[in-house]
């Protein structure tokens, strides 16, 4: 997932500025976020990072779904 975040952004930034959608990078932290939340809550006895993780997905969620609509 790293990889596709730094390829995702040095193409935005340095190549072709419009040519990955910002439907498409909200999209990809919200699934990178959720992903990152559901892993800490397997290993951690911790609680507080992980559900840090899982509300930063849910608020990218909603905003994907407001612009999509």
């Amino acid at each position: 997932m790293a990889f596709v975040a730094i390829g995702m952004a040095f193409t935005h930034f340095f190549i072709l500025p419009n040519a990955i959608s910002s439907h498409f990078f909200i999209s990809f932290l919200f699934v990178m976020f959720l992903l990152f939340g559901i892993e800490k809550i397997k290993e951690e006895q911790n609680k507080k990072l992980p559900n840090t993780y899982i509300v930063t997905a849910v608020i990218l969620f909603i905003v994907l779904m407001t612009d999509l609509l």
